[in-house]
């Protein structure tokens, strides 16, 4: 029974794992902010240099990774020489909860991905003191595992 459970979990959190691993890599890449701020002419529309846009984004790259950060301040010299923060009150408080809910994808990802680990080492422990063969998925996960260790 323990098996047929420890193996719906594992089967389940394999999307949860490519869907929040998906998440935490757009949220970190510099080059879909900076893509989107040529796409939608954000540069134009603030009066801000595309220099000033992609320290812009680093900014908030480095905040949405902080803990300890609660607010985001980020301010930017506009083209008429002044400076100001990027974000009003209201978008500050959205930048909190969108912090937040990446926090929530971050454990996620953290939980799947040694849950996974775990389980598939678990598995290959398993068929080697019952005489099983390792299947190409226990190799697998055993490369796998032995690719986190070395990080």
């Amino acid at each position: 029974m323990i098996r047929l459970l420890t193996r719906w979990i594992f089967i389940i959190l394999i999307p949860i794992l490519l869907l929040s691993g998906t998440i935490a890599w757009a949220f970190n890449s510099l080059w879909i902010y900076e893509n989107g701020f040529v796409k939608y002419d954000v540069g134009q529309a603030l009066g801000v240099s595309s220099a000033e846009l992609n320290i812009s984004a680093s900014k908030l790259i480095a905040y949405f990774n902080d803990p300890h950060q609660q607010y985001l301040d980020i301010n930017v010299t506009y083209n008429n020489g002044g400076t100001a923060p990027l974000y009003d009150q209201a978008d500050i408080l959205h930048m909190k909860a969108v912090k937040d809910l990446i926090w929530v994808d971050y454990g996620l990802l953290l939980f799947a991905t040694i849950y996974s680990q775990v389980y598939i080492l678990a598995n290959a422990i398993w068929s080697k003191r019952n005489g099983r063969r390792d299947t190409d998925w226990v190799r697998h996960g055993k490369i796998s595992l032995n690719n986190v260790a070395n990080l």
